[in-house]
């Protein structure tokens, strides 16, 4: 009978012992699923953060050529036409 009673309390606490661990393990799964679920989010915001801020520089940079250039070809318009030698400051 003693060792009935021995065998089950044994048994209980090994029970009782691997349920704490699969509990504990279970969260430990669950904190690093959330992590890694959390590290993602952030990787990604950053790259979109990082692309967008790549398109706008390239954005400013098409612009400021193109006023560049479109006062570059004003400029050598009004000093190459004969009608507006008047006002050009490089033909006078």
């Amino acid at each position: 009978m003693r060792m009935i009673t021995l065998i089950d309390k044994t048994a209980a606490a090994v029970v009782k012992v691997v349920g704490v661990v699969v509990v504990h393990v279970d969260l430990v799964v669950v904190v690093v699923v959330v992590v890694v679920v959390v590290v993602a989010i952030v990787v990604v915001v950053v790259l979109v953060v990082v692309v967008v801020v790549v398109v706008l520089v390239v954005v400013v940079v098409v612009v400021v050529v193109v006023v560049v250039v479109a006062v570059v070809v004003v400029v050598v318009d009004m000093c190459t036409s004969s009608s507006s030698r008047r006002g050009c400051c490089c033909c006078c």
